[in-house]
């Protein structure tokens, strides 16, 4: 089976393959498939947000 990749699960599946285990961002629309990717990841990486109110 040929499953697609997004660009943000390339990216995060690369940060996780080379040991990354914390992510620190900014959310913003400008990058949601990589939040998603991130949030598919929650196992293997500890993400830290920024939220201005």
């Amino acid at each position: 089976m040929n499953k697609e990749r997004t660009g943000g699960q390339i990216l995060i599946d690369g940060l996780v393959k080379r040991g990354v285990d914390k992510v620190f961002c900014v959310p913003g629309e400008s990058y949601l498939g990589a939040l998603d990717a991130l949030y598919d990841k929650q196992e293997h990486l500890t993400w830290l947000m920024h939220m201005a109110s």
